[in-house]
């Protein structure tokens, strides 16, 4: 293009401008004066990745420096780039012991930044910019001198047995010196240690230990073959122990399921015994029951019988009594009558002595015959008192029979029941009882026949039954009455 026609171009351009109007170029002016500051923004902001960080330092920055991730730098500011990925550093340094014996001491120690403020900041003053060769010079400094350090204080026999306290010793003893710059260890590994050249302490303690574990081992292969042949021998021990414990079970249980059978044979015995006891029991209880009511049923049959008899007998006596005195009574009379027959025929005054006589005779037969009566009456008592005393006697063992009952209805009816009824013969004795209480009871029967008429004869007529009164009632006639029965 022509120098005339940019001239031109020109000189339409502030023809253009000169037509807009002034709120129009206000507003162009403003959109460019923005335009230029995002454009001079974007051109100064700074962002880091992931695995970095940023530093900014330089004019109206607080406090000198200040850490993110992302910042705009300003005119007379400055932003660094502050790594954080883990350095890897190599030692292979000469140390000595206590004793003063050298050694060789490798390792590896992973080191980085520490991400705090405050670290990065120092790392950023002390650390950033220098370069590899220095920083890997300060670190394995660091690292050096604080492994001496340590090491000189430490035996060798301290150092080749507890590696990881001396790892974790030199760990802590390089982190104060790490810190300060902004640093921190991540990890401490180290490698075998080994002689310098002139020394063989390792090598022969390589050899010393070589020696003590072949040692250790023939005295453990040692050890384990006695274990194994004590353990034979135990197993062995087990076994037959546990087969005699097993055969010894076995025999007491065998000895035992043998009990049991003796046992419950001897309680079925037991029981069978006891249901045969309990059968006899109850049967002999029966039979005793049985024979109880059997018993007061006879003896209600012999109280029965005693009352009739005993009624009978006083009925028989008094009615023969009676028939006697009236008889004794009639045939006094008749002799009377006969008596005074006759005295009438002899003279008055054998008459008046024969009605005399005759009213004697009629006073004594008259108290012959109260006394006849009375003695009857007493033994008529006698007899009821006898009959009333073997009442109570029946009534009594009747009681006792009644308490027999009551035992054997007890626990403690077995041998009383047995003494009793079986040993005693209580049967025997009430049958011995009741024959005892009838035996008094037999009738005295006198039988006599008068022939003559006369009084005489009337009167030796009643000789023999005057005999039987005598015998029956212990009663003692008059004299005379006597004199007769002599006479005859």
């Amino acid at each position: 293009m022509s120098y005339k026609e940019n001239e031109k171009s020109l000189a339409t351009l502030k023809n253009d401008i000169s037509k807009l109007s002034p709120s129009t170029l206000i507003g162009l002016s403003t959109t460019a004066t923005a335009i230029g500051i995002g454009t001079f923004v974007l051109t100064r902001f700074r962002s880091a990745s992931a695995n970095k960080i940023l530093v900014r330092s330089g004019f109206l920055v607080p406090n000198g420096r200040q850490v993110g991730k992302q910042f705009v730098r300003w005119p007379f500011q400055y932003v660094d780039e502050i790594p954080l990925e883990p350095q890897t550093y190599k030692v292979a340094l000469n140390a000595m012991s206590k004793e003063k014996m050298p050694f060789n001491f490798p390792g590896v120690f992973i080191i980085g930044v520490k991400n705090t403020d405050e670290s990065i900041k120092s790392y950023a003053m002390r650390m950033h910019g220098q370069t590899t060769d220095n920083h890997s010079t300060i670190v394995h400094g660091i690292i050096d001198g604080e492994t001496r350090s340590i090491a000189a204080g430490l035996e060798m026999e301290q150092i080749f047995e507890g590696r990881n306290a001396f790892k974790e010793a030199i760990t802590q003893a390089i982190k104060d010196p790490l810190d300060k710059i902004g640093m921190e260890v991540v990890s401490a590994n180290l490698q075998e240690l080994t002689d310098t050249e002139g020394s063989n302490y390792f090598k022969e303690l390589a050899k010393r230990i070589q020696a003590q574990a072949m040692n250790k081992a023939k005295v453990e292969v040692a050890e384990q073959d006695k274990e194994g042949r004590i353990g034979e021998k135990e197993r062995e021990k087990e076994t037959r122990t546990k087969v005699a414990e097993l055969e010894a079970d076995a025999t007491l249980a065998e000895n035992t399921r043998q009990e049991q059978i003796l046992k419950s044979n001897a309680q079925l015995e037991k029981t069978r015994a006891e249901q045969k006891l309990i059968e006899t029991e109850a049967k002999v209880k029966a039979d005793a029951d049985a024979q109880i009511i059997q018993a007061m049923k006879q003896k209600e049959v012999q109280e029965k019988l005693i009352e009739t008899e005993t009624e009978k007998e006083r009925a028989q006596r008094l009615s023969k009594i009676r028939v006697d005195a009236e008889t004794l009574v009639r045939k006094t009379e008749g002799e009377a009558d006969a008596l005074t027959k006759k005295a009438k025929a002899q003279a008055d005054a054998i008459r008046l002595e024969a009605d005399a006589e005759l009213h004697r005779s009629k006073q004594r037969a008259s108290g012959l015959y109260a006394e006849l009566e009375a003695k009857a009456l007493g033994e008529l008592k006698s007899l009821e008192a006898k009959a009333e005393g073997q009442k109570k006697l029946l009534q009594a063992q009747a009681e006792g029979f009644e308490q027999l009952k009551k035992i054997m209805q007890s626990e403690e009816s077995d041998n009383l029941l047995k003494y009793l009824m079986i040993e005693k013969g209580v049967f025997t004795d009430i049958a011995k009882a009741q024959a005892e209480a009838v035996k008094d009871m037999k009738p005295n029967v006198t039988v006599w026949t008068p022939t003559g008429d006369s009084a005489t004869d009337t009167i030796k007529s009643f000789i023999p039954t005057l005999d039987t009164v005598i015998k029956q009632t212990n009663y003692k006639p008059p004299e005379w009455i006597m004199g007769l029965k002599k006479s005859d």
